[in-house]
């Protein structure tokens, strides 16, 4: 049956249980929506972070309720990519702020303890 994922996703004779073991073996996560048939690849470090930061399962088969697509489907699977399938150079990340102050908003520090 051929595969309808743009890359070969075979493993051979290596079995993964869990979300690391993917890493571990140089496997980007490939996202496929099923409606629409769209992919997106994510490194499997941020993923992971993404499932620990959650306190979601990392057992195989994934629990896939953090991705959704961008048609609005959640019917999304998971995909083992290699890591020799990515684009070279790789897009560079665009950096997020980690908090945003307002004009007019006075500093803020930690709490200190009174006593």
């Amino acid at each position: 049956m051929p595969s309808s994922t743009p890359w070969p996703t075979d493993l051979g004779t290596f079995t993964a249980r869990v979300l690391g073991d993917l890493a571990r073996k140089n496997f980007d996560l490939g996202i496929r929506c099923r409606r629409c048939g769209r992919h997106a690849v994510f490194a499997a470090p941020d993923v992971i972070m993404l499932y620990v930061a959650r306190r979601i399962p990392m057992a195989l088969p994934l629990d896939m309720s953090p991705f959704r697509c961008r048609c609005g489907s959640r019917d999304v699977e998971l995909i083992p990519v290699q890591q020799r399938f990515r684009p070279d150079p790789l897009p560079q990340p665009i950096p997020q702020p980690i908090y945003i102050k307002e004009p007019g908003q006075p500093r803020t520090a930690g709490k200190r303890a009174r006593g």
